[in-house]
């Protein structure tokens, strides 16, 4: 369990540097889709701190870059308290993480049961959601008017 302060830190990295996904992978024979959370970056200290903090595992990157650059990610049953946790330290991918929770329990609580066309279909629309936050972007003035943020006004 993190504390606030490790939370909060860990949030503002996936800010920054962090995307959260569900996608459908698999082979051909079985699809399926699956709540992720990644971190890349050239600088292993950096995510090692992260999985000696919420665990996962790193991999090297294989984007063709000039530097070396490594992959964190959690997924599965981690995932979930995971995203709990850090979700309240969130700000931009606040919704993202919304949607993501809401799948990760979709998930869980349907794991070992062949799933039904109704909740193929929910998860699909919650995969797509998820892609479409990636492209919605406040205006600042839609920032600015929000109180929350903003909490001057």
């Amino acid at each position: 369990m993190m504390t606030e302060i490790e939370a909060a830190w860990v949030a503002g990295l996936i800010e920054g540097e962090g995307c959260i996904s569900f996608p459908n992978t698999g082979s051909k024979g079985y699809k399926y889709y699956t709540v992720r959370v990644t971190v890349t970056n050239t600088d292993p200290r950096l995510l090692i701190r992260l999985r000696n903090l919420v665990g996962g595992s790193i991999y090297p990157h294989s984007a063709k870059r000039k530097k070396s650059a490594w992959q964190w990610w959690i997924g599965g049953k981690n995932v979930l308290p995971f995203l709990a946790q850090i979700q309240p330290y969130l700000i931009g991918k606040r919704e993202q993480a919304d949607v993501a929770i809401a799948a990760a329990a979709i998930k869980l609580s349907r794991s070992n049961v062949h799933q039904n066309n109704k909740i193929k279909q929910h998860q699909a629309w919650l995969s797509r959601r998820l892609q479409e936050l990636k492209h919605e972007l406040p205006s600042l003035a839609d920032v600015e008017m929000d109180t929350t943020l903003n909490p001057t006004m």
